[in-house]
């Protein structure tokens, strides 16, 4: 059950009616589409504890804040860029939006034989752009990615050829920059891998601005049959910030998607995730890492629908909280009546490095067939005093102790990871939260 919820604030409501009415925004049908959605927007408002969906994440500290968009004019990038160079590597595919918005001079990315990529605004995408905001949303979704579909200024969508391999890792950098405080950032993005494609996608949301933003990307995958994807996403905003994402998936046959997120960043994150097995034959692995400390607050929901037979799904989310951090997991598996032979699991473990950090954990089957084989699972705990003491025996200090079992503790899933420079950057932002870490 859904109970009331708040209305929209009136200069949000102001700014996303300017921006449909600027010139901007793109043809007819387009600002007929955001009408509609900042329309929604009014009709059904932001969600507040009493909404089930967010129970458990207090939404006033973003709704309180005055949100601007960043100019469409500006410069890609203020200030020096080398910094970058540790980040964007010149044998990879690297795709760079600032704020939101494209930057060419940052990308060295082109259209080639087995990637096509196009502004979403152009009329070569316009099929592409129509078909993604044709889905209707979900209420895990809602109502920040009612923001994006209203407000967004600046999307790709990348094509993978069929039938071939895109040998370079392809990585899109979501970069928050800028002076400016309270900036909304609202990027769309569209992927598509045609029969058989095959590519590494990595995407890295990170802030070079020391000040506030309001992060809402969405992105939508279609994998057609028998593609495979592996996608990568790292969560590295400031401490001042907010971060709603949104990924949805469609799975043809005996395709893969292959997906672990790391959540390192932020005043408040979430990360809306939706899949759907659509052909027999899919497969659907979620990852994630957190690390949350402070006062900050994470919040994970995915949802994988079984909706064709002899599909299998794995989620495994881990996670270590310290100080007065709190997250939220609240995974579902829906199986289909006619979905037999559905395989599906999945587990959500987390670590709290005090007593004061908390976790609420809802894992969930909804299953409407018998013949499967599906099972969920959750732990929450500390470390194991015996084993700190048999390090600590081994002449490691406390500290170094409490950080090697902790570490230990996700590093299983670093290990699935196959590309190198992914591995690199997860361990480079472990690194950083245990060199911080109390």
């Amino acid at each position: 059950m859904t109970h009331p919820v708040k209305p929209i604030p009136e200069q949000l409501a102001n700014r996303l009616g300017n921006w449909i009415d600027s010139g901007h925004a793109g043809p007819e049908w387009l600002l007929e589409q955001r009408r509609l959605a900042l329309e929604t927007l009014l009709r059904n408002g932001l969600p507040t504890r009493r909404t089930e969906d967010w129970k458990y994440t207090d939404t006033s500290s973003i709704t309180a804040g005055e949100w601007n968009f960043p100019s469409l004019g500006e410069n890609c990038l203020s200030g020096d860029s080398r910094h970058l160079a540790g980040i964007l590597h010149a044998d990879e595919l690297n795709i760079v939006l600032v704020n939101g918005i494209y930057c060419p001079a940052l990308s060295n990315v082109g259209n080639t034989d087995t990637l096509e990529v196009l502004p979403l605004r152009s009329p070569l995408a316009t099929s592409i752009l129509e078909t993604s905001l044709a889905q209707p949303e979900l209420p895990i979704e809602m109502p920040f990615s009612t923001i994006n579909r209203a407000g967004w200024l600046d999307g790709l969508a990348l094509t993978l050829a069929a039938g071939k391999r895109t040998p370079a890792r392809i990585h899109i950098m979501l970069l928050h920059d800028g002076d400016a405080p309270n900036t909304l950032i609202t990027p769309r993005l569209v992927i598509r891998a045609e029969a058989g494609a095959e590519a590494i996608i990595a995407i890295t949301h990170a802030s070079r601005s020391r000040h506030a933003c309001l992060s809402i990307p969405c992105m939508d995958v279609a994998l057609a049959d028998r593609a495979h994807l592996s996608l990568y996403q790292i969560q590295a905003m400031n401490n001042a910030s907010f971060h709603i994402g949104n990924l949805r998936a469609v799975l043809g046959r005996d395709s893969v998607l292959n997906s672990l997120e790391g959540a390192f960043g932020a005043a408040l994150s979430r990360q809306n995730v939706t899949v759907n097995l659509d052909a027999a034959g899919g497969e659907a692995i979620l990852n994630g890492i957190y690390t949350i400390d402070g006062d900050r607050h994470g919040d994970f929901h995915t949802a994988i629908h079984h909706n064709q037979p002899h599909c299998r799904s794995r989620q495994v989310y881990k996670g270590i909280l310290d100080d007065q951090a709190t997250a939220v997991f609240n995974g579902a598996v829906q199986v289909a009546p006619h979905a037999c032979g559905t395989d599906g699991y999945q587990l959500n473990r987390t670590l709290l490095r005090s007593p004061r950090a908390r976790v609420f954990t809802k894992p969930e089957l909804r299953i409407d067939n018998d013949d499967v084989r599906c099972s969920h699972g959750a732990t929450v705990g500390q470390l194991d005093p015996r084993q700190l003491f048999y390090l600590q025996s081994r002449g490691i200090g406390p500290k170094q102790a409490r950080d090697i079992l902790a570490r230990g503790f996700v590093e299983d899933l670093l290990f699935a990871v196959s590309a190198s420079r992914q591995r690199e950057a997860l361990d480079l932002y472990l690194d950083r939260y245990f060199n911080r870490a109390s």
